[in-house]
């Protein structure tokens, strides 16, 4: 996580960047597959804290998403696409 922002009744604010290899088990530096990402939501949040947590929420699991997404892209020899 490179920030986390947010106001009251407004929005939620992640950003990260992150880096993910894929290798076999038996050669883990030849053919290995990279990509580095970086991510970025921006939840609009009621009014209240638990506001702020539900977008925070739904903030991770976009994350989480684009993660599988690109590891998906490396396992299957796809080009890799981050956002």
């Amino acid at each position: 996580m490179q920030r986390l922002e947010a106001e009251l009744g407004r929005y939620a604010l992640l950003d990260a960047t992150w880096r993910a290899t894929l290798s076999t088990a038996d050669q883990p530096s030849k053919g290995a597959r990279a990509a580095s990402c970086t991510f970025q939501a921006d939840e609009r949040v009621p009014t209240g804290y638990a506001g702020i947590v539900e977008g925070y929420q739904r903030a991770i699991g976009g994350l989480a998403e684009a993660v599988v997404a690109v590891l998906t892209s490396l396992a299957d020899g796809s080009d890799v696409s981050c956002h």
